[in-house]
C-alpha cells in the first residue's frame, strides 16, 4: 500500500529544537545556518517546496548576534496557496487589501504625456512667461554687469592719466626732457 499525503492543517504551533545542528556550526554562520534550519523544519512538516520567514521571527533568531542564536524556538505555521509561512505564536497577521485606482485612466495619460514634454525640453504652459521673464533678466544682468564694469574700468584709466599730466613725475620728466 502507498501512502498517501495527508492534508496539512491551515494553522499549527511547533517548536523547533536548533541546539543539535549548532554545534558543528562555525561561530561565524550560526545564525544564517538556524535560518535555514527553521525553513528546512517548516517545509518537512508543512509539506510545502516554498517556505517564507517572518520579519520578527527573524529579528528573534539574530536578536543575540550571529554567534548565539536561540536554541529552540516556537513558531505558528500556516500553509496558503502551497506556501508556508513561519511566525511567531503571538504575531497578529494583516491581510492586505487590493487598492482600487483612485485617478480615472485620462487623469494618468495626461500626466505621462506632460512628463514626456518636459523631458523633451518643451516648456508648459504654466509659469512659462515668468520663467522666459526671468531668463531675459538674467541675460540683462549680465549684458549690464559687463557694460558697468568697462564703464568703471575707463573711469579708472582716464583718472591715472589725469593724475599722471598733473604729477611731480611728469613735470620732472618733461623738464628733463627740455634740457636735453
Amino acid at each position: 500500500m502507498a501512502k498517501e499525503k495527508q492534508a496539512v492543517p491551515a494553522e499549527r504551533v511547533y517548536t523547533i529544537p536548533l541546539r543539535a545542528g549548532r554545534s558543528s556550526t562555525p561561530a561565524g554562520s550560526k545564525a544564517g545556518r538556524t535560518v535555514n534550519d527553521v525553513k528546512r523544519f517548516v517545509s518537512r512538516h508543512a509539506k510545502a517546496d516554498d517556505v517564507k520567514i517572518s520579519a520578527r521571527l527573524n529579528a528573534l533568531i539574530w536578536k543575540r548576534g550571529i554567534r548565539k542564536p536561540p536554541a529552540k524556538v516556537k513558531v505558528k505555521v500556516s500553509v496558503k496557496d502551497g506556501i508556508a509561512t513561519a511566525r511567531l505564536p503571538d504575531e497578529i497577521v494583516i491581510e492586505k487589501k487590493e487598492k482600487k485606482p483612485s485617478e480615472p485612466k485620462g487623469k494618468i495619460e495626461e500626466l505621462r504625456q506632460k512628463a514626456e514634454e518636459m523631458k523633451a525640453g518643451k516648456k508648459d504652459g504654466k509659469g512659462a512667461a515668468k520663467r522666459d521673464a526671468k531668463d531675459a533678466e538674467k541675460q540683462e544682468g549680465k549684458a549690464s554687469l559687463k557694460d558697468r564694469f568697462k564703464g568703471f574700468v575707463k573711469e579708472i584709466e582716464d583718472d591715472t592719466k589725469e593724475e599722471f599730466k598733473e604729477s611731480p613725475v611728469k613735470k620732472m620728466l618733461d623738464e628733463k626732457a627740455k634740457k636735453q
